[in-house]
C-alpha cells in the first residue's frame, strides 16, 4: 500500500512492515519522483480514473498500477489478468459509447442499425408463430371446446348470480326487520362473483390460447399480439 502524504512524506507498506519514503511532484515536466532507500526514480503519470492510477518508470516499459483503496473490492484478486480484463471492459466500453454516437450522427449507419434490428424483430416475431402453429395443430378443437364450455358455464352463473342479487337486493330494500343483513351479505357477495364471471365472458378465443400457451409451455409471447393469434388458428 502506497500512502502519499501531502507533506511529500511516503509510506509503502508491506504484510505491516512500513517502509519511509518521500514523493515530489515535478510540473516541468508533469514528472514524480519517488526516492525509497536513498534510490530516487521519476515516474510519468500514463493513465488515471476514479479507481486506477498507473504511473511509467521513465525511459522504460514499466508500469506502476496503483489501485484506489477504497474502490479495491471491484477486483476480487489484484493480479495482472484481472488489471487486463479491467482494461478491456473499459476499452469495450468506450467503442461502444463511439459506436453509438456515430450511428446517430451517420444517417447510413444509423439506417444500418434499424434495418438490423427490424430483421431481428421479425425473425423472433416469425419463430414465436411457428412455435405457437405448432402448439395449436394438435390442441386447436380441445382448447376451443374448453373455451366454448368455459364460456357457457360462465354465462349461466352469470345470470344465475344477477337473478339471486337482484331478488335479494328488493328482499333487502322491502323487509324491514332484523334479518335484513342476510339480504345485504349475499347482494355483497354476488357482486364480486358477477364481476369474475363478466370478466370470463370478455375473454376472447386469442386471450384464452395465449394463457394456455404460456401455462402449459412456460414460455412467454413477447411478439405476437391477438390478431396475430387470431389469423394462426383461422389458418389451422
Amino acid at each position: 500500500m502506497f500512502i502519499f502524504n501531502t507533506d511529500g512524506t511516503l509510506l509503502i507498506t508491506l504484510n505491516g512492515k512500513v517502509v519511509k519514503s518521500s514523493w515530489q511532484y515535478i510540473p516541468a515536466n508533469s514528472s514524480v519522483l519517488i526516492t525509497t532507500d536513498d534510490e530516487t526514480t521519476m515516474f510519468r503519470p500514463a493513465f488515471y480514473d476514479k479507481i486506477i492510477f498507473a504511473l511509467q518508470q521513465d525511459g522504460v516499459e514499466r508500469y506502476l498500477f496503483m489501485i484506489d483503496e477504497q474502490q479495491k473490492s471491484i477486483f476480487p484478486e489484484i493480479t495482472l489478468g484481472a488489471l487486463e480484463k479491467y482494461f478491456e471492459e473499459k476499452e469495450r466500453k468506450v467503442l461502444e459509447v463511439e459506436r453509438k454516437e456515430r450511428m446517430r450522427t451517420d444517417p447510413v449507419l444509423f439506417a444500418e442499425q434499424q434495418r438490423r434490428r427490424k430483421e431481428e424483430e421479425e425473425k423472433k416475431k416469425e419463430d414465436e408463430r411457428i412455435a405457437v402453429r405448432e402448439y395449436l395443430r394438435g390442441k386447436k378443437e380441445e382448447l376451443f371446446a374448453k373455451y366454448a364450455h368455459s364460456h357457457k358455464l360462465a354465462f349461466y352463473l352469470t345470470i344465475a348470480s344477477t337473478i339471486v342479487g337482484v331478488v335479494f337486493l328488493m328482499l333487502y330494500l322491502l323487509i324491514e326487520n332484523d334479518s335484513n343483513w342476510l339480504e345485504a351479505g349475499i347482494c355483497i357477495i354476488c357482486l364480486p362473483i358477477l364481476l369474475v364471471l363478466c370478466m370470463v365472458l370478455a375473454e376472447t378465443k386469442a386471450d384464452y390460447v395465449i394463457n394456455a400457451y404460456e401455462q402449459e409451455t412456460g414460455k412467454k409471447i413477447e411478439h405476437l399480439d391477438k390478431n396475430d393469434i387470431k389469423q394462426i388458428y383461422e389458418e389451422l
